[in-house]
């Protein structure tokens, strides 16, 4: 079993302890105040999420096809000092989008982030990259305000 097998493996066991019995805990004080009735809001994210990670944990699991596998594991020194320049890379942007997102609001800055992220990495041409960067922070932004009314931070100028 590899390494990345392992990772989903534990996981996956993670998101059903934390889905059978952290999030019923949770759950049960949704009924506060004077009104008994169901709320999709917050509530129900801790599902959505749990259930996210299960998914994506199992998905892990499956036989990789079509996937290149590196001839050797660790490679040479200037691969890794690469690797271990775009992930310090990485955590700066990821730094940069939380302050960012307080100064110029989500979406403005998901858009900046994401458009960073294809830029650096390259990992798909900028006719692919350009929808993507667009339309995923309008599709969180829209899920996490209208289905879990879970506001985010706006811009100011808008």
């Amino acid at each position: 079993m590899t390494g990345g097998r392992t990772v989903g493996l534990v996981c996956a066991a993670a998101s059903i302890l934390f889905l059978t019995v952290l999030v019923p805990g949770i759950d049960a004080d949704r009924f506060t105040g004077g009104a008994q009735f169901y709320s999709v809001g917050p509530t129900a994210l801790p599902y959505f999420a749990g259930g996210l990670v299960l998914l994506f944990s199992l998905l892990t699991l499956l036989p990789e096809r079509g996937m290149v596998q590196p001839a050797e594991q660790g490679g040479d020194g200037e691969d890794r000092g690469r690797m271990a320049g775009r992930a310090i890379l990485f955590i700066l942007l990821a730094g940069a989008f939380s302050g960012g997102m307080l100064v110029i609001g989500f979406l403005p800055a998901a858009i900046l982030f994401l458009l960073a992220i294809f830029a650096l990495y390259r990992g798909v041409r900028w006719g692919v990259a350009l929808p993507i960067a667009l339309l995923v922070p309008l599709g969180v932004d829209l899920l996490l305000r209208k289905i879990f009314y879970i506001p985010l931070p706006t811009a100011p100028f808008l």
